[in-house]
């Protein structure tokens, strides 16, 4: 009796194990949007923290130029704290809900270091993205382009092992859109760029890390 129980526990376990990068991801996503959104509500600090977190954490490429910075090391620290800048709490749950499911088969495919490695390199092709292409809007928040990595690369890592089930390409492809509608609603230009350096760096990274079965 107790031996069967222990079976039935251990996949549960393992499978936990597997996702900690995601509770450590979306752990950080959501403290820093729990910190603001207390804010905007005057629950603690000033209801200029928003304004700040997008003066010192959303991506801007005038920066990259620019003589002057908010804090040292800012024009490359940008590439990774725009993760992590949201503009409201809805922007900030469709997010973790596309990270949860997206980096869930993810998982599937590449090793928890791969992962991360797809996730913050990704982001970084499409924040370099959003800024050599036209039709910016000069500012940049949120996880798209970490996101579309994680798709891109899963997409390439199933096409490589010659076998992709239905549920899980529609799955990933629903997910996509619908993020991609909701950011659409939520903010009057969409960084289109970065979805797309993000892809294409995923895309890169997926068959760069793909190992032979």
């Amino acid at each position: 009796m107790q031996s069967k129980d222990r079976s039935s526990v251990k996949p549960m376990h393992k499978s936990y194990r597997r996702h900690t990068v995601l509770f450590v991801l979306i752990a950080l996503i959501v403290a820093v949007e729990a910190c603001l959104l207390g804010a905007d509500l005057g629950l603690w600090g000033s209801r200029l923290w928003r304004s700040y977190a997008y003066l010192l954490g959303a991506f801007r490429p005038s920066l990259l130029t620019s003589v002057a910075t908010f804090w040292d090391g800012q024009r490359y620290g940008m590439f990774v704290t725009h993760i992590f800048v949201h503009i409201g709490p809805f922007h900030t749950i469709t997010n973790v809900i596309a990270l949860a499911l997206l980096g869930h088969y993810a998982l599937e495919r590449l090793r928890q270091r791969a992962v991360v490695l797809v996730f913050f390199v990704s982001a970084i092709g499409g924040a370099l993205m959003f800024t050599l292409l036209p039709g910016t809007s000069g500012v940049m928040t949120g996880a798209s382009g970490a996101l579309s990595g994680l798709a891109a690369a899963w997409g390439v890592q199933s096409l490589m092992s010659g076998y992709t089930p239905p549920r899980s390409l529609g799955m990933v492809l629903a997910v996509i859109a619908l993020t991609t509608l909701l950011e659409l609603g939520l903010q009057d230009h969409m960084a289109w760029q970065a979805h797309f350096g993000g892809a294409v760096t995923g895309a890169i990274l997926g068959l760069m890390l793909y190992r032979r079965p």
